[in-house]
C-alpha cells in the first residue's frame, strides 16, 4: 500500500494521515513521497507523544504538522474505548460532549492549514471511517485526492462505497489483512 500511495502522491502536494498512530505511515510518506508537507491526525495522548517523537527523530522540523485530535461528522468530544495494551491501534473512541479528545472535521482543519492541494488521504480510524468522510466532503470537492480507507467488514465497505460514489469515487484496489481501499475519483 505504501509504495502504491507514493505512486499517486502528487509533487509538492498535501498527504493527510488520519489515524497516525506512531507515525509509521507519516514518516514513509515525508521521506519517500515528494510531497510538501504531511498533516497527520492521531487522538491518544501517549501514542501522539510518540508520534511526536518519531517525527522529531526521522525527520526535518516543518514537513509535518502532527494534530492531537480525532475527526468525525461534527465538532464534539470523545473519550478511548477500551485500549488493547498488545495493539494501540485498535482503541477506539467513544464519542460524546463531555469526553477529553477534541474531535473536528478534516474541512474545518483543512480550512485552517495552508495546503495549496491534497492528493491523498489515508484513514484508519478503528471504524469512525464513515464518520471522517462525512466531514470531509468539501476537502472531497475541492482537493479530489485519491482514498485509503479501512474498511474492517463487508458492511463498512458498502456503507464507504455507497457514500463515496455520490463524489464518483470508485475503489480500484484492496490492500492489508484488515482490508484497506484505495477509491479514486472518476469522471
Amino acid at each position: 500500500m505504501l509504495m502504491d500511495i507514493s505512486s499517486r502522491a502528487k509533487k509538492r502536494s498535501t498527504i493527510l494521515d488520519v489515524g497516525a498512530n506512531i507515525g509509521n505511515h507519516t514518516i514513509y510518506f515525508s521521506l519517500l513521497c515528494d510531497v510538501e508537507k504531511v498533516i497527520s491526525f492521531e487522538p491518544q495522548k501517549n501514542v501522539y507523544d510518540t508520534l511526536c517523537r518519531n517525527i522529531r527523530r526521522n525527520l526535518k522540523e516543518g514537513k509535518v504538522i502532527a494534530h492531537q485530535m480525532g475527526l468525525g461528522s461534527i465538532e464534539t468530544k470523545a473519550n478511548l474505548g477500551e485500549v488493547d495494551d498488545k495493539n494501540i491501534g485498535m482503541t477506539k473512541l467513544d464519542v460524546n460532549d463531555t469526553g477529553e479528545i477534541r474531535i473536528s472535521t478534516l474541512d474545518s482543519v483543512v480550512e485552517k492549514e495552508p495546503v495549496n492541494s491534497i492528493s491523498v488521504i489515508k484513514v484508519d480510524v478503528e471504524g469512525m471511517e464513515m464518520e471522517v468522510l462525512r466531514g470531509a466532503i468539501k476537502t472531497l470537492e475541492r482537493h479530489n485526492p485519491v482514498l485509503y480507507i479501512e474498511a474492517a467488514t463487508n458492511k463498512e465497505f458498502d456503507e464507504i462505497s455507497g457514500f463515496l460514489k455520490k463524489f464518483n469515487y470508485i475503489p480500484l484496489k484492496r490492500f492489508n489483512a484488515t482490508a484497506t481501499y484505495l477509491f479514486s475519483k472518476v469522471n
